[in-house]
């Protein structure tokens, strides 16, 4: 089975070390890299690690999971571009800890079922190597060798942004011409349907504008899926924390997490992003992160 029909994606190794710069020699990741086939998604590494993948095991395929060195961590996030090739992160401040979700924005409106039954199967496998699951996970590596292959994934907590409030202005705007049309967002889920009265957002982001004490917020920019058990279950995420960026918000940020509605299809992007802003999209999966 070629690469490509088993892995989500695929960065090879000449050109993983191009999109990231390590800067000297180097750490562990890089050499890593460069010994391998290339990087790949963490879930995907997780279904094959499942103890129901016999052509695995008789291949005598080998899985190790390992903590990620914080120069590193930092090298891959600072290397992630925007629609522009611009790295967003460059001169941020980056530091990791536990977080509660109540004091964080979200972008996203929906959250897949799917990706949360993947979580389980990745969690899983964190458990298997003594690590307490993916909620207290710092970054690491994971590398899956079978035969003469072997490939790299990262898993990278989520990543919480602190952006200004002028950040939210593009998208805002968006979602304001869409509150004046009287529109309402119908959030339909296997339990039912919720309205969202757009307009109720818009009031809530003037307010946060106009509060001078303000200035800022944090916004789980990937990760919400994450976030979002954490949230179910009451407890605290580990998380990237990423402080003086600057970039535009992709969407408006919202802070009740009662709002995100589990869904089994794809909606509309303009419904899982209120007023979607695609020049603020950052490009994760470029760096080999899954987002």
């Amino acid at each position: 089975m070629s690469s490509k029909e088993r892995f989500l994606f695929h960065i090879e190794p000449r050109e993983f070390l191009d999109r990231v710069s390590f800067g000297g020699n180097g750490g562990p990741l890089k050499q890593m890299v460069r010994e391998s086939n290339g990087v790949v998604a963490p879930t995907d590494i997780s279904r094959m690690a499942s103890l129901e993948n016999t052509e695995d095991r008789e291949a005598g395929a080998q899985i190790e999971l390992g903590a990620m060195r914080f120069s590193d961590l930092e090298a891959v996030l600072k290397s992630i571009p925007n629609k522009r090739g611009e790295r967003v992160y460059e001169g941020s401040l980056i530091s990791a800890g536990h977080m509660s979700h109540n004091s964080i924005f979200h972008y996203r409106a929906f959250a897949n079922i799917s990706s949360l039954l993947n979580l389980n199967g990745l969690s899983s496998l964190f458990e298997r190597f003594d690590f307490s699951g993916i909620a207290n996970s710092a970054a690491s590596t994971i590398s899956y060798k079978r035969g003469g292959d072997g490939y790299v994934a990262l898993y990278i907590p989520p990543i919480v942004e602190t952006i200004t409030k002028d950040s939210v202005r593009v998208p805002l705007g968006n979602l304001r011409r869409r509150a004046s049309e009287n529109d309402k967002l119908a959030l339909s889920d296997y339990s039912g349907a919720t309205i969202i009265d757009i307009g109720e957002v818009v009031r809530n982001w003037d307010s946060i504008l106009e509060n001078r004490k303000l200035t800022s917020v944090q916004v789980v920019r990937d990760g919400i899926h994450r976030m979002f058990l954490a949230h179910t279950l009451g407890a605290p995420q580990y998380v990237i924390s990423v402080n003086g960026l600057s970039a535009e918000a992709p969407a408006v940020p919202v802070r009740k997490w009662e709002v995100i509605r589990t869904t089994t299809g794809t909606e509309r992007i303009e419904d899982r992003y209120l007023g979607l802003n695609p020049d603020g999209w950052i490009d994760e999966p470029f760096v080999g992160i899954d987002g």
